[in-house]
């Protein structure tokens, strides 16, 4: 586990997310610590389960996460990396806006105030 993933033990249920521009963009909602180690990953997630990607059932890992994540396509690597790595889903803030997936790079700083991104929202995946 590196210093990025370290980051997301900071970060709690409920903490305000900031974009770069110091708006507030949203709330944590679940993080995932991440370690799902490669050789579950290449078993099609059998046996490791995480907030927001099911990895259980016959479908292949990609279809899993790209159905959990509710977009059209996910590569192979952005979803490895999330379960070896963590992520945060945030709830979006805006009745029209879509949840994301903050990874631990998007992250600038955590503290009482919240979390801050080194990103504008728009980027981050959608869940």
């Amino acid at each position: 586990m590196d210093n990025r993933t370290n980051v997301l033990e900071l970060i709690h249920e409920g903490m305000d997310v900031y974009n770069v521009n110091g708006d507030r963009i949203g709330e944590v909602r679940v993080v995932f610590l991440g370690g799902v180690a490669d050789e579950v990953i290449a078993l099609r997630g059998e046996g490791a389960d995480s907030p927001a990607v099911d990895l259980g059932g016959e479908d292949p890992l990609i279809e899993d996460i790209a159905e959990s994540v509710n977009v059209d396509e996910v590569p192979t690597e952005i979803a490895e990396r999330m379960l070896r790595d963590g992520y945060v889903l945030m709830n979006a803030a805006g009745i029209l806006k879509a949840d994301r997936f903050i990874m631990p790079e998007h992250i600038e700083s955590v503290s009482e105030e919240g979390v801050r991104l080194n990103v504008e929202g728009d980027g981050l995946l959608r869940r």
